[in-house]
This record gives C-alpha cells, structure tokens and sequence, in this order.
C-alpha cells in the first residue's frame, strides 16, 4: 500500500498531512493531483533537489506487527 505525505519545508520534513490517494491530497490542498505525481516523478528522478510531497510504501507484511515501512522517495 502506498500512502502520500505533504512535509515540511525545513530540513527536518516533518509530516503534515498524510493521504491514501494522490486524489484526496490534491483535494485538501486545493491542487491538481497530476501537479503531485509530478512533483513526487521529478524528485525521484533527480530534476529537484527537495519534494514537499513523498509518496511512501506500506509493506502489508503481518510480520512485526505492521511496522514494516519502506520510504519510496
């Protein structure tokens, strides 16, 4: 499962909101969800140095109670 984080812009890039879709994200924020993905594609890509949005990778693993996480920047 893959969910969307909005971060902050420091250095810190703590997480300010989290959704399950590009879609709801994009909602919220009164964006276009294309303008997100390609946001999240340059920052994987190497075109931006800092993304604001990451999208990340739940691993739906049941071992370790859950807690298995994988960023996918």
């Amino acid at each position: 499962m893959t969910v969307y984080v909005l971060v902050s812009r420091d250095r810190y890039e703590l997480p300010l909101l989290v959704t399950d879709t590009q879609e709801e994200m994009a909602r919220i924020l009164g964006v276009r969800a294309n303008s997100i993905a390609t946001h999240i594609y340059k920052h994987r890509k190497g075109l931006i140095k800092r993304s604001h949005f990451l999208s990340v990778k739940i691993d739906d693993d049941d071992d370790n109670d859950g807690r298995k996480v994988a960023i996918a920047n």
